[in-house]
């Protein structure tokens, strides 16, 4: 089983869409890791689901250009 968590459902759908005949095999959830209270909700959330885990992927970054950054010291 694969766990996709976000805080859009709109990407959530779309990865869901992505997995094609294996979909089957993921769930999603809307989380909003900022929400103590949902966080804590969610891992009751994914053990209710059949199925065991297979891995763990932590990804909250977003993908962007690089930009070189200039500090001046004085």
């Amino acid at each position: 089983m694969v766990v996709a968590i976000d805080t859009n459902e709109s990407t959530l759908n779309e990865t869901s869409s992505l997995a094609g005949n294996d979909k089957d095999r993921l769930t999603t959830f809307v989380t909003d890791i900022t929400n103590k209270l949902s966080v804590e909700s969610l891992r009751d959330n994914i053990l209710t689901q059949p199925g065991i885990v297979d891995g763990i992927i932590n990804d909250a970054g977003i993908i962007q250009p690089f930009e070189k950054v200039y500090i001046s010291v004085k």
